[in-house]
């Protein structure tokens, strides 16, 4: 009799404990970590690596005379300088010009000056022109035809060619033009790419 007792009482202890493990809540889920932010900098996008066009070579190039300006004395041509080659290539700063007479002989008592502006217009810093096969440059070539009496000249040199030397080349390219280029000096404005360029805005 005593051991049925014993026994009744452990079932009904493991019962009841069975029965408050059914009712407990389940323990609470540990919150994921969000991901710490970051300040670290995005990746610049990669540099163009296409290399710029080559320097142009006096053998390559063709000169003309595109138009100009006179008054007061003073003289101003637009020399176009046209890439005849089959590739690209580029012109940087100012050229190289020199003068020979009609029997091609250099005009040493002329030098040449360079100057982003002339007597006619405001100039333009230098810069990079890239000439496409077949396209053009620009730069001007200025001078006076009024004789600088105050040092002796009576009688002005005259030129029969232009000579004109890219940047980085020995070989000029050559342009028929005659005329009397007084006071010793001639001046030539960096390389453009258009013969003619909008004047500035007025402040």
């Amino acid at each position: 009799m005593r051991l049925r007792t014993v026994l009744a009482t452990l079932s009904i202890v493991a019962l009841t404990s069975a029965c408050d493990r059914a009712g407990e809540a389940p323990p609470p889920q540990e919150p994921t970590p969000a991901a710490p932010a970051t300040n670290a900098p995005q990746p610049e996008p990669a540099p163009d690596l296409r290399p710029a066009a080559a320097p142009c070579k006096g053998a390559q190039l063709r000169l003309s005379n595109d138009g100009g300006d006179a008054g007061m004395g003073h003289r101003r041509a637009i020399i176009g300088v046209q890439n005849l080659g089959a590739e690209a290539c580029s012109l940087t700063g100012y050229p190289s010009v020199s003068l020979e007479d009609a029997a091609g002989r250099a005009l040493t008592t002329v030098r040449t000056d360079q100057h982003p502006d002339s007597y006619f217009r405001s100039g333009d810093a230098p810069t990079t022109v890239e000439l496409a096969p077949q396209a053009k440059a620009f730069f001007d070539l200025a001078w006076t035809v009024i004789p600088n009496e105050a040092e002796g000249e009576r009688v002005c040199p005259s030129a029969a060619d232009i000579l004109m030397t890219p940047p980085g080349d020995a070989s000029p390219a050559t342009l028929a033009q005659t005329f009397t280029a007084c006071g010793g000096r001639i001046e030539v404005s960096p390389f453009r790419p258009v013969a003619e360029p909008e004047p500035a805005p007025a402040p």
